[in-house]
């Protein structure tokens, strides 16, 4: 039985791994040239919920810049969405969150946060990662858009406001998100 389980592990372990994605250089070149900067940047410059104005104009500007993307923006106050169509099939929807919490940021890093939100003086980071989050959403439209010819249907990209005051996804709806981001 010793013998057996081992040779089960042993052939396990010398299967050869998966081959990469043909689009794995891809994802790494859009990393290293641009998605590290923006996420420092956003990790730098932290905003509370529902004052993510700097965030929510650089995710605008970014999904923009997306081919066929199509952005509306103060879904909800600062609420960012984006839509790429690639003909007929299903709709998906990927949401991320962008605001900041009233934390100072001890991490001692280089990066580290100092950003202080005005009129509430108090010190902000994203301590919960929505930093990445949105980078992330911006990393995936890219190579949605890249990939045009593996997919059909519609992405729906959502860049959330106040998700740690738990009203910003309220807000969107009753600002229409539904009807005014057209899908």
């Amino acid at each position: 039985m010793r013998y057996l389980l081992a040779a089960t592990a042993l052939s396990l372990f010398a299967t050869p791994a998966l081959a990469e994605p043909d689009y794995a250089a891809a994802i790494r070149a859009d990393y290293d040239k641009t998605l590290v900067a923006m996420w420092d940047d956003f990790h730098r410059n932290p905003e509370l919920s529902f004052k993510e104005v700097r965030t929510a104009a650089r995710m605008a500007a970014s999904l923009r810049s997306v081919a066929g993307m199509q952005v509306t923006e103060k879904v909800g106050g600062t609420g960012v969405v984006g839509v790429l169509r690639n003909g007929a099939g299903p709709v998906v929807l990927v949401r991320a969150d962008m605001d900041g919490l009233p934390v100072e940021e001890k991490s001692g890093l280089p990066n580290a946060s100092k950003a202080r939100q005005v009129g509430v003086e108090a010190p902000v980071m994203h301590a919960c990662g929505h930093d990445t989050h949105i980078v992330g959403l911006l990393a995936t439209a890219r190579r949605l858009a890249a990939l045009k010819d593996r997919w059909a249907g519609t992405v729906v990209f959502v860049v959330q406001p106040a998700k740690e005051r738990v009203g910003g996804a309220a807000a969107m709806l009753r600002d229409g998100l539904y009807t005014r981001a057209r899908w």
